[in-house]
């Protein structure tokens, strides 16, 4: 595995920036668990060398009051009580 072969397979992602960003971050942790293991040799994390932006690509759609009102009484449970929650984390 090397930090090329990785750097285009992340462009190849056809997820957004924080899930590519969030693969690129699960294999790095696995090739550090692999050293001390001695699965792989101890050397440099070809990961250390792959970067990506995590910025969103696109806009965010801001959804009003009512359009959340209207989108909760649509759904059914349990997707009406997770609307529910994220919203009042958000």
């Amino acid at each position: 595995m090397t930090a090329l072969s990785v750097m285009q397979w992340v462009d190849r992602l056809p997820n957004g920036p924080s899930s590519t960003a969030g693969a690129r971050n699960v294999i790095s942790k696995l090739l550090l668990l692999a050293m001390p293991w001695e699965c792989i040799p101890v050397a440099r994390n070809p990961m250390e060398l792959v970067k990506g932006s995590t910025k969103r690509k696109g806009n965010l759609t801001i959804v009003t009051p009512a359009q959340s009102r209207n989108l909760v009484k649509s759904l059914p449970e349990p997707y009406k009580l997770i609307l529910l929650v994220t919203g009042c984390v958000a």
